[in-house]
C-alpha cells in the first residue's frame, strides 16, 4: 500500500502551502529474511570491538 503524507502549513489568512514529504513503505520481512542482515550486523559489530581492543 502507497501512502502519501502531506502537511498542510497555513502561512497567512489567505494563503496555504502543501509540503509532501514523498512515500514511506514499511518493509514486512520472513524471520530468515531477518537473520541474514542480523548476522551481518554482529559480525560487523564483533569487529568494530575487536578493532577498537587493537
Amino acid at each position: 500500500m502507497t501512502q502519501t503524507n502531506e502537511k498542510i502549513v497555513v502561512v497567512s489568512k489567505d494563503t496555504t502551502v502543501r509540503r509532501q514529504f514523498g512515500h514511506r513503505v514499511r518493509l514486512a520481512l520472513s524471520p530468515v529474511q531477518v537473520s541474514v542482515p542480523d548476522g551481518q550486523a554482529h559480525a560487523a559489530r564483533a569487529m568494530w570491538n575487536l578493532l577498537h581492543a587493537w
